[in-house]
């Protein structure tokens, strides 16, 4: 009973493969008819259909002729900018964010502030986020953003809505420490003079207080904040690093 049962399986799997063979050679003719149609507009429809076709095949005939392994590969290269994450991590982290982070603005070294809603997916173990950075003179930016969550770190990846500018790449250390409020962190990226730069960053669940108990929130429209507000975070992110016993591992350098 069981061999035939196996049997049975292999067939229905041979069945389905072949069926999706001959759809992905439907493809394949239907963008061959593509490019020899003169009309444009019949070529495109033609080489849309085939992409299509190909495209919704090849991913099944993969995970039914070498398994799961060879899917995973698959997605690996083909999901573009998704990091994933376990899924009950996402969760944990998903909700609103508070980045305080430095950029160099007409030359000038500045805190710039951006608040984060995450939202976690958990079928897919992803962490997504949108922000909106707005200059002085009233210029705004998007950047769309996946985190990712290893161990005690959270790395985000940042890349502008429209531009050539570089992703930006943040890595937020101690993340995972419930008694830590406020994480420091290091993020790579390009200034607004268009400089490749290395610089702190801060991260909290909740807008930073200065001294004082107020928030520190940028006091406009931008996301730029004032000089004395910039020399308390400073003072935050060298505090921070020294209370999670980071060490600065670079050599003294003069500036240029």
């Amino acid at each position: 009973m069981q061999d035939a049962n196996f049997k049975q399986e292999n067939h229905k799997k041979f069945f389905r493969v072949s069926l999706y063979w001959m759809l992905a050679a439907l493809g394949a003719a239907c963008i061959v008819i593509g490019v020899i149609l003169k009309s444009e507009g019949w070529a495109a429809l033609f080489t849309a259909l085939g992409g299509g076709l190909i495209g919704a095949s090849i991913p099944i005939i993969v995970s039914f002729s070498f398994g799961d392994e060879a899917t995973d590969l698959l997605d690996l290269l083909t999901r573009g900018n998704n990091i994933t994450s376990d899924a009950e991590s996402t969760k944990e982290w998903q909700g609103e964010w508070h980045l305080y982070h430095t950029s160099l603005e007409d030359s000038k070294r500045r805190w710039l502030y951006q608040k984060y809603n995450l939202i976690a997916n958990e079928s897919t173990g992803t962490l997504r986020g949108k922000i909106s950075i707005t200059r002085d003179d009233g210029t705004k930016t998007e950047y769309y953003t996946d985190v990712g969550i290893r161990s005690d770190r959270l790395i985000f990846i940042e890349r502008p809505g429209r531009g050539t500018e570089p992703h930006v790449v943040t890595v937020i250390i101690g993340g995972a420490s419930e008694h830590q409020k406020i994480r420091c962190g290091i993020s790579c990226h390009q200034t607004w003079d268009s400089v490749q730069a290395i610089s702190p960053c801060l991260l909290s669940d909740r807008p930073i207080k200065n001294h004082q108990g107020e928030q520190i929130l940028p006091q406009d429209t931008s996301s730029f904040f004032s000089q004395d507000d910039g020399k308390l975070l400073d003072e935050k992110w060298i505090n921070g690093i020294h209370n999670q016993n980071i060490a600065i591992l670079v050599p003294p350098f003069p500036a240029k």
